[in-house]
């Protein structure tokens, strides 16, 4: 490394906080030519999923990417190689410079028998890992053209071709249902995704949503925002070539402050009579006469079976308050709150591991990482080591498989069995949830429809009329591509190797791991096998044996779960801790079920043992009331130590 002082330090700085200055002046030009993102429209709707605390997303994301641009600066200053950009950088601390105020900020951690809200101090030693408004962890280096965060580049240097045309000409849209899982699993895969990973994207400092795709921006490239990575439309794209689209919106995520605060490469109610998460008028939301739905999620309303499975969550936390309250009439709602979260948070983590995940990964899989839970007695697994945060290539990649699971059209059945009506999944509208009977049909069509198979083929909703606005929408497969390239994934054959399997060589050797067509398609898109995306190649991987996903895909899922499992201090399972349950009390929670729980929170009377699996000989359809569904007993939760 070159020698460089605390001189050249600050001067990055300065210049990195020049250009940001320079940034929120050209968003302040484009407010007043307004040049904004129109509410209502495709662009509108995909800005609302990450809608959270704006202003700290903006925040955080102008603290980012002041660093980054001081880095940018030194590496062009220094003419620094994209290894010393990447690691020699790492060395040097933006503390006691002139953007020493960017840097993250320590909390202390308290100790409590109860989980934070944002995560944070989840690991006393390093109270980030795993916070909310954090960086990813990774767990290969990102693969940025410049070493910094310039989107990858093809090995021969040239350009990746279009996201969308990688979507277009690779992913078909069949109607495939699967021949085993249900929509109830799908809709488990997106609960749990939006669970676990949120990407903010980068907003303006006065909270405009950016817009990339506009005729005035083509014609005056100065007025294309820094933020802007938009997937180019070939012309001759057979969907949206009729609307005269040559271009599909997309912002790049924040960059986030490094939490080592170095130098360095960018890291990244009532409703129908039943008792229902509250409204907010205030909420994006595309139907006129009827609110959306609030919850912990803005994108809960992204759909109304997501709103339904929230709404399930939240009877459940009100039963358990109401049965903790009658055990215990001395707590007050805080600690009945806190006891319930508590309890909730266990139960989810039981159905996910033993019921969920053995149908995604395989025994095999499930086994080699060590996922299953035990039977009976503590787990005395926690690793202080270990970080839990969500891994990169996870919250971009293979966390976004159940895409491919979604249906375009939902069912709804009567108590009766007979299927009475069906509704498209539309953009920000679960308007549908306000009519009387609508909640338990939804249901009974979760456990009913089979869910698309795993595979290429992707639901036309979701492939070319994403948030439809004006007849054309969005391609989330492209824009999931694309996500990827923001965020510096290597390429799907570093993936292979990280996990275990054997390089490819060439495009004939991806026809033995995936469908013919596919993988040729590939090598007509891409110029080297080392050059094709994570995300595509790793929804065409032909399934392991007995699951859902490949192997390449079961790997980072199945690491991303280790890790959730053995690294958080508040795992149910874990013993010896302020969290833990009394063994009396595990028993219990082992009993729970998916079935149990829409059993008790709906009216539905009855429902196969395994709610993700279609109903067959080994998965009969049980009444909720004769006890083959299990149900938990909160006896031994009476008296229990409390923390306030």
């Amino acid at each position: 490394m070159p020698d460089i002082t605390s001189t050249d330090l600050d001067f990055a700085g300065q210049e990195g906080r020049s250009i940001v200055q320079r940034i929120e002046q050209l968003e302040a030009e484009l407010r007043g030519r307004g040049l904004v993102v129109k509410k209502g429209s495709a662009e509108y709707y995909l800005q609302a999923q990450f809608d959270g605390d704006r202003r700290k997303v903006w925040e955080l994301g102008r603290d980012g990417l002041t660093g980054v641009e001081a880095t940018l600066r030194l590496v062009k200053t220094f003419q620094l190689t994209s290894m010393q950009s990447q690691e020699g950088l790492r060395h040097f601390s933006l503390v006691n410079t002139v953007i020493a105020d960017t840097c993250p900020k320590r909390l202390p951690c308290p100790t409590t028998k109860y989980r934070t809200s944002d995560g944070s101090c989840n690991n006393l030693r390093h109270p980030e890992w795993g916070k909310a408004f954090h960086t990813y962890a990774r767990v290969l280096p990102p693969r940025y053209a410049d070493g910094i965060n310039e989107a990858r580049l093809s090995y021969d240097g040239g350009p990746l071709p279009s996201a969308r045309e990688v979507s277009q000409r690779a992913f078909a849209s069949e109607n495939r249902p699967s021949r085993k899982v249900t929509v109830a699993f799908a809709l488990w895969a997106q609960f749990l995704a939006y669970d676990l990973s949120l990407t903010g994207v980068t907003i303006a400092g006065n909270g405009d949503a950016i817009l990339c795709c506009h005729k005035e921006i083509k014609n005056n490239p100065r007025l294309l925002h820094p933020a802007c990575m938009p997937v180019h439309i070939l012309d001759d794209d057979p969907y949206f070539r009729k609307y005269g689209r040559s271009c599909m919106h997309f912002l790049r995520s924040i960059a986030a402050p490094r939490s080592d605060c170095t130098f360095g490469k960018l890291k990244w109610s009532i409703a129908g009579g039943e008792d229902m998460l509250p409204t907010n008028k205030s909420l994006p939301c595309a139907s006129k006469d009827a609110p959306c739905f609030a919850s912990g999620d803005k994108r809960s309303n992204q759909n109304a079976l997501l709103t339904l499975i929230h709404g399930v969550m939240l009877r459940e936390h009100n039963r358990l308050a109401d049965r903790l309250s009658s055990l215990n009439p001395g707590w007050s709602d805080e600690i009945l709150f806190r006891e319930a979260r508590r309890l909730l948070c266990a139960q989810l983590q039981h159905i996910t591991y033993t019921e969920f995940l053995p149908l995604l990964l395989g025994n095999k899989v499930m086994s080699s990482y060590g996922l299953s839970p035990k039977l009976s007695g503590y787990s005395f697994d926690y690793k202080a080591d270990l970080n839990a945060a969500v891994i990169n290539s996870f919250a971009t990649a293979a966390n976004r498989f159940g895409h491919t699971l979604v249906q375009d059209d939902i069912e709804m059945y009567s108590s009766q069995g007979a299927r009475h009506d069906e509704s498209t999944l539309q953009k920000f509208d679960p308007s549908l949830l306000h009519s009387k009977g609508s909640f338990d049909a939804l249901i009974r069509g979760t456990l009913r429809q089979p869910a698309q198979t795993f595979d290429s083929h992707v639901s036309n909703q979701l492939k070319n009329q994403l948030f439809n606005d004006s007849g054309y929408g969005l391609d989330i497969i492209a824009l999931n591509i694309q996500r990827g390239r923001d965020h510096g994934l290597p390429g799907y054959n570093e993936w292979r190797e990280y996990c275990g399997l054997p390089r490819l060589r060439n495009f004939k050797e991806l026809e033995s791991i995936m469908d013919t067509a596919v993988a040729r398609n590939f090598s007509r898109l891409y110029g080297n096998v080392d050059d094709v995306d994570l995300y595509p190649a790793g929804i065409a991987e032909n399934p392991l044996p007995d699951a859902i996903l490949g192997p390449t895909f079961a790997c980072i899922v199945a690491e991303q779960f280790r890790r959730l499992k053995l690294g958080d201090r508040f795992w149910y399972e874990n013993g010896g801790m302020e969290s833990s349950f009394s063994e009396a009390q595990l028993q219990e929670i082992r009993k729970v079920t998916l079935s149990r729980l829409f059993c008790d929170n709906t009216h539905v009377e009855a429902i196969q043992l395994v709610a993700f699996v279609k109903q067959a000989g080994w998965n009969p359809t049980e009444n909720c009331r004769d006890g083959k569904i299990q149900r938990m007993n909160l006896a031994s939760w009476k008296n229990e130590p409390v923390w306030t």
